[in-house]
């Protein structure tokens, strides 16, 4: 979806710069969800040892391409015109779209690629983290929430 909107961000600078807020502001509504979502899937793949490396792996994926999306933007804009760079970036993010739909999944159960072996160690070492049924529960106020001190 975001990278669709990246791709329609000049056609929207023509018709107004409502009309490029308006697309800005679904972008944002669309990228919302990545770092939960990263979360996520980090939870269901990464044995607990591992997520601390894996997981500044994967964040620091976020500043690697934004420092990387700077320059190249830069380089992109002294050698002709602005839309050239929503263009390229929206193809980018297609492609990117595309090549995740057919190698990422939820879990390891689910991918067809991850071999009997491997979901035998993801299962071993993230098994005792599954979620427990919750059979009871407190209700506490908001207002005792707010008042509460240290």
């Amino acid at each position: 979806g975001t990278a669709l909107l990246t791709l329609v961000t000049p056609m929207a600078a023509r018709a107004g710069a409502r009309w490029v807020i308006a697309v800005r502001v679904l972008e944002g509504l669309g990228e919302g969800t990545t770092f939960p979502a990263l979360n996520a899937l980090l939870a269901q793949w990464v044995p607990p040892m591992e997520r601390g490396k894996m997981g500044s792996l994967v964040f620091a994926g976020n500043q690697i391409g934004t420092v990387l999306s700077q320059t190249l933007t830069g380089i992109l804009i002294r050698g002709g015109d602005w839309p050239i760079v929503f263009y390229l970036f929206g193809a980018l993010g297609v492609i990117w779209y595309i090549a995740w739909c057919f190698t990422c999944y939820s879990d390891p159960a689910s991918h067809p690629f991850v071999t009997q072996k491997e979901k035998d160690y993801l299962q071993e070492t993230l098994g005792c983290l599954k979620r427990k049924e919750i059979t009871s529960y407190t209700l506490v106020s908001h207002d005792r929430i707010i008042t509460t001190v240290g």
